[in-house]
């Protein structure tokens, strides 16, 4: 959090002394404000509970963080997850049984550009000024596994590259408007050998399926730029039938921004 409040003071002087200025290609540096609620279909109706949501962005380094103010003791509190000059650097802070205080895992460096943790990619990948996506080529993305770590051989493996469908807010391409990804038939996760430690796995399934969709549901133009607003995503699941693959929905996040601050004031939505 101590870099999103830096960023913060940074905008604050901005308003001030009026030296910075807009970029003709991507938004000046902006913080976002937003709710998130998660539905975990596999858990049972907002299995996780709804939580605040901060997302910075300056120069094309960017910082999101999760907070959810109702987990209970030894449960997540805080997720993070930052750019680096080499990838991406993330940590879990959880609470303990007093719940005034908190434990944080050790950070986590990763090669990977994206973060790994579901929501906080769900939150990057649509609020991110020109992000970053895995694409492989105009037909093949790399999936979010959404594994704890950084398992750079599951990331990387041909196995682990998806069909997909890209949209955007405007031609300039600045925001993610619609992503559709489709698993080509494989499964990817970890697990845990005889001497404790995670190993990957990588399975052959019977055949493709539609596995993740976002989608922005509402926009707002602040100066010449729109931003998304609310956006949905949805992970999905697979039923086998005569008829073929039939999608289960797993998990739908809704991502809701309040306010956008930026150089020249504040946004709310």
């Amino acid at each position: 959090m101590r870099a999103i409040w830096r960023t913060t003071l940074f905008f604050a002087i901005g308003f001030a002394t009026g030296t910075i200025k807009s970029f003709s290609d991507l938004p000046p540096p902006y913080l976002i404000q937003a709710t998130v609620t998660v539905e975990n279909h596999q858990l049972g109706i907002s299995a996780r509970p709804a939580g605040t949501l901060t997302f910075v962005q300056s120069n094309g380094w960017w910082d999101v963080e999760i907070v959810l103010p109702s987990a209970k003791a030894g449960e997540a509190k805080v997720s993070t997850c930052r750019k680096i000059s080499n990838g991406t650097q993330s940590y879990i802070r959880f609470n303990t049984e007093n719940r005034d205080e908190i434990s944080r895992t050790p950070a986590v460096n990763c090669v990977v550009k994206h973060p790994a943790d579901s929501v906080l990619y769900d939150a990057w990948a649509s609020l991110s000024a020109r992000a970053e996506l895995p694409v492989v080529d105009t037909k093949l993305i790399r999936r979010n596994l959404d594994l704890p770590g950084c398992f750079i051989q599951l990331v990387d493996a041909p196995e682990n590259e998806a069909l997909y469908k890209l949209k955007f807010l405007d031609e300039a391409k600045t925001f993610i408007s619609f992503l559709q990804v489709t698993n080509r038939g494989f499964g990817l996760d970890t697990q845990v050998k005889g001497n404790g430690k995670l190993e990957p796995q990588i399975a052959k399934l019977r055949g493709p399926f539609l596995e993740y969709e976002l989608e922005v549901l509402a926009t707002t133009n602040i100066g010449s730029w729109t931003f998304p607003t609310l956006v949905e995503t949805r992970r999905y699941g697979f039923r086998w039938s005569n008829e073929g693959t039939q999608p289960i929905l797993i998990k739908r996040t809704q991502i809701r921004v309040e306010r956008v601050i930026f150089p020249g004031g504040i946004a709310r939505c």
